[in-house]
């Protein structure tokens, strides 16, 4: 399976159960929950007394009517804790929405012990209804939850929708850039650049960004620039694409390349370029980006052009290099082999880095590390290092 695969995205290996909208729009990303464990398990664990109070119960299943019942109560405690959660935290967890509302509208305590509240749940759990609720009852759509923005909780929560909304309701996400030169694209980056991108989310993504331009469009300076394009619905790698060359052809390729500045809306241009061609330790790009863009004839600045062509003639020229460059930078002969009719001399002709390339292209087979040890066996490891580093 290749990285940026566009027909199955990258799997990524986790301790935890991936977050709660990956079962309903990534399915084959989804890993096994708490709620999954066999019939058998099930049966073990509602043999065990946990001795539940019967309005988290209720809570935890929904049942807005016993919820009713319970607390007509002169003694009820709405905010009675079982296990450290309130019964509100039951109904979020569990994504009864109708029932979270429901204790909301009956004043339960919107701020829990752990720290969190209801907005930060509502925002990981994407439940659209009871973030509106918690907005209007005060909570604040910038107030983080362990340095954890709603914003971030409604990314890692894999929920477009809520993301949106968050940023309509002025979620600031100016602290966070794109693409960081000290941060890493993980499972466990607190940027939601960066989050979306390791869970190819390219809707996401493309919504932060288009925040983010719109946001430096609008600074003194950038005035004259105008409203962003609107897109083409359709794919969100293909409108990623749309929008990054329809910000190429209106610029000038000096003015993204130029190092002295640190800000401004092409600099988050020429940073979410770093993401799309791998230029990152350890970093997946996505090669079908790449493509795209060199189909819509996207004027690629010469920063990207010259990273790319040093790459492939460092692997061309070097072979014994290539066992730990493809293992720094996974997708780089991936991206450097698409982008081959921008970079490649006229006068280079046929190498044996183009002959590899085509064989496994030929068979269907990625071009990364392992499928160049598949396919050349024993002369891969000849081609690398004496003594490997």
């Amino acid at each position: 399976m290749t990285c940026g695969s566009e027909e199955y995205p990258r799997k990524r290996k986790t301790d935890c159960p991936l977050p709660p909208s990956y079962g309903q729009e990534h399915p084959e990303k989804r890993v096994k929950a708490i709620q999954d464990d066999p019939p058998s398990s099930q049966a073990e664990a509602n043999a065990i007394n946990l001795e539940l109070t019967p309005l988290f119960e209720a809570a935890s299943n929904g049942d807005n009517e016993r919820i009713k019942e319970l607390l007509q109560s002169p003694d009820a405690d709405i905010n009675q804790t079982c296990f450290g959660k309130t019964a509100l935290e039951a109904s979020l967890i569990s994504r009864h929405e109708s029932a979270a509302l429901l204790l909301m509208d009956l004043g339960a305590e919107l701020d829990f012990k752990d720290g969190s509240n209801a907005l930060c749940a509502a925002s990981y759990y994407g439940l659209k209804k009871v973030a509106q609720k918690a907005i209007e009852k005060g909570l604040d759509v910038n107030e983080p939850f362990y340095l954890k923005y709603p914003i971030l909780l409604a990314v890692k929560g894999g929920y477009a929708e809520m993301v949106e909304y968050l940023l309509q309701q002025g979620a600031e996400i100016s602290q966070f850039r794109v693409h960081p030169q000290d941060e890493f694209v993980t499972e466990d980056s607190e940027n939601p650049f960066l989050l979306a991108w390791y869970w190819q989310r390219y809707d996401i993504f493309l919504l932060l960004l288009d925040a983010t331009l719109t946001r430096e469009c609008r600074k003194t300076e950038w005035v004259h620039i105008g409203p962003l394009s609107p897109l083409s619905e359709g794919d969100p790698r293909k409108r990623l694409a749309e929008r990054l060359t329809i910000w190429l052809q209106s610029r000038s390729s000096e003015l993204i390349d130029d190092e002295a500045e640190h800000e401004g809306p092409d600099v988050v241009i020429s940073r979410t370029l770093e993401l799309v061609f791998g230029r990152g330790m350890y970093l997946c790009g996505d090669n079908i980006l790449v493509g795209l863009l060199i189909e819509k004839n996207a004027p690629l600045p010469e920063s990207v052009l010259g990273y790319l062509r040093g790459q492939w003639n460092e692997m061309k020229s070097y072979p014994y290099r290539m066992s730990s460059k493809l293992r720094h930078r996974p997708t780089i002969l991936e991206i450097t082999f698409t982008a081959l009719p921008l970079i490649q001399q006229s006068n280079e002709g046929d190498c044996w880095l183009i002959r590899v390339a085509n064989a496994l292209k030929k068979e269907g087979l990625p071009l990364t590390y392992d499928s160049l040890e598949q396919k050349l066996g024993q002369r891969w490891s000849l081609m690398q290092m004496t003594i490997p580093v």
